[in-house]
């Protein structure tokens, strides 16, 4: 989904500072993996670490499609690149998202996780925006199920954080209706983003 042309340097800015951001979500889940050997948390490493590379595919190629006034109207070199950024985004974040729905079906194992995922296939939009919605959907829904069984702030944030991304990604699937639509899905994404780095960044090394 492309963003509206005024929408484009601030859409940049914010995949460049989501980047960031799963970076360091990355980087914290690494160390607590190796403080405390929860092996979830190598799972998070490796999810976000594919997010940070997708979402700098697609800040920088369509920060060059900017700067070269892509015209997204019509064919060019341009709209070339920013269509490869986007379809490496697409292709990290569900290899991301199919390791986190991965990992939170080892700990929890509902079954009814499967019947809410496959409730959920409704194609009513674009294949890879679609599968990114039904992914996070699954991630939800297992994080509230793990919630209800062990409530704690952190679980509340991260249940929320993860709530948000999914809302955030059916405002982007919508951006094609209403383009306000699609600027209110990437800063709700990006606050999404730096709320799930908060629980990582609390994290202490046991004494």
């Amino acid at each position: 989904m492309y963003p509206p042309r005024w929408f484009l340097p601030i859409d940049v800015v914010i995949s460049l500072v989501i980047t960031l951001v799963s970076m360091g979500i990355a980087i914290y889940s690494l160390h607590g993996f190796r403080w405390v050997k929860e092996r979830s948390l190598h799972f998070l490493y490796l999810a976000f670490t594919l997010l940070a590379v997708g979402f700098f595919a697609n800040g920088v190629t369509f920060a060059y499609a900017y700067l070269a006034r892509v015209n997204f109207a019509r064919d060019s070199t341009a709209l070339a690149v920013a269509d490869l950024g986007l379809w490496v985004f697409y292709l990290l974040s569900i290899a991301a998202y199919f390791i986190l729905v991965y990992a939170y079906w080892r700990n929890v194992k509902e079954a009814s996780m499967v019947t809410a995922a496959v409730s959920a296939l409704v194609l009513w939009g674009p294949i890879l925006d679609a599968i990114l919605v039904i992914l996070l959907f699954v991630i939800v829904f297992a994080q509230a199920t793990h919630f209800s069984m062990r409530r704690s702030k952190n679980a509340v944030i991260v249940t929320g954080s993860f709530a948000l991304i999914l809302v955030s990604q059916i405002l982007l699937l919508m951006g094609n209706i209403d383009a306000n639509l699609y600027v209110g899905g990437k800063v709700l994404e990006l606050f999404a983003f730096l709320a799930l780095l908060y629980p990582l960044i609390k994290m202490r090394r046991p004494a």
